[in-house]
């Protein structure tokens, strides 16, 4: 899962927040923050990802369009309501 960076990196400057900041809010050393972000975000844990969005305060709509928007696709209602 490829995790949209420029998104992330957006949501950071709108929370006038580093990435040194956010490394140390969910508990991460500087370097791994930034080794993952150089990686486009694939080496993020879920628990990360969770805290991330819990330290910038994003809604569950740009969480999903940062963390999960390659697999959005994959959670289309059919036309019964029902998920694919």
């Amino acid at each position: 899962m490829q995790v949209n960076i420029e998104k992330l990196r957006g949501k950071m400057a709108e929370n006038s927040t580093s990435g040194t900041e956010l490394a140390k809010a969910i508990g991460m050393d500087e370097s791994t923050f930034y080794r993952k972000m150089k990686a486009k975000g694939l080496a993020f844990t879920i628990a990360q990802m969770h805290n991330i969005v819990d330290k910038l305060n994003l809604t569950d709509e740009e969480a999903i369009s940062i963390f999960l928007a390659d697999n959005s696709h994959k959670c289309e209602k059919s036309t019964n309501g029902q998920l694919q």
